[in-house]
């Protein structure tokens, strides 16, 4: 049966469900994120940093996404990777990155917020899959 996420936040506006995660966005534009590994007889898949904050620690409540972001505007969650985008349409992304599917010119997975490189700064929208991610400016 469905329950409450925990932490007393009431003003959502925005979620998104990754394969081990969740992220939760409020009216005011702070991001929440929750989750992050999973583990049963068969397989542990442990945290790469998909919540932002810092560090790679399941949360079973939700917990601020690092990096001093409060104007949150729209959000993506992947398998293992997060996105999210501010009101002045700049795309930040975070997680494991094979492949380069954080847009950060490298493969170095990011467990905080880092803008996607080339200096575009008008994105429109993005969607994220699993080992990539795609996004659409406005130019």
């Amino acid at each position: 049966s469905p329950v409450t996420v925990l932490g007393g936040i009431t003003n959502w506006s925005g979620i998104a469900a990754g394969e081990f995660h969740s992220l939760g966005l409020t009216d005011a534009g702070v991001l929440y994120a929750w989750g992050g590994g999973f583990s049963d007889n068969y397989v542990t898949i442990t945290p790469k940093g998909e919540l932002g904050t810092d560090d790679i620690i399941e949360r079973s409540s939700p917990v601020t996404v690092v990096g001093g972001i409060t104007n949150w505007s729209s959000i993506a969650a992947g398998w293992q990777d997060s996105l999210g985008f501010t009101d002045a349409g700049v795309l930040y992304a975070w997680g494991e990155n094979p492949s380069g599917k954080l847009g950060t010119n490298d493969e170095i997975s990011r467990s905080s917020p880092v803008t996607v490189v080339g200096g575009i700064t008008n994105w429109s929208s993005f969607a994220v899959g699993r080992e990539h991610s795609l996004a659409i400016n406005i130019e």
